[in-house]
């Protein structure tokens, strides 16, 4: 008789973190692609258009800097 365990695919206690759900992994997913969406609209638009929307000269160049709309404009 053996006394040996197998776990059959169960992380042991030193793993680091444990796997995302389905669920979860799919949401990223759906969050990487509306950012991927707003980033492409912002890059299409001008600075006047950016401008019309509220934002300060600063917060367009940060816009073109990062491709999102900086936290500042939403204070």
């Amino acid at each position: 008789m053996s006394t040996t365990t197998a776990t059959f695919g169960h992380h042991s206690a030193a793993a680091a973190a444990p796997r995302k759900s389905f669920f979860q992994r799919m949401i990223d997913a759906r969050l990487r692609q509306g950012a991927a969406h707003a980033r492409a609209a912002l890059a299409r638009m001008s600075d006047t258009q950016l401008a019309d929307l509220g934002l300060t000269p600063e917060q367009v160049r940060d816009v073109r800097k990062t491709g999102s709309v900086p936290t500042s404009f939403w204070a």
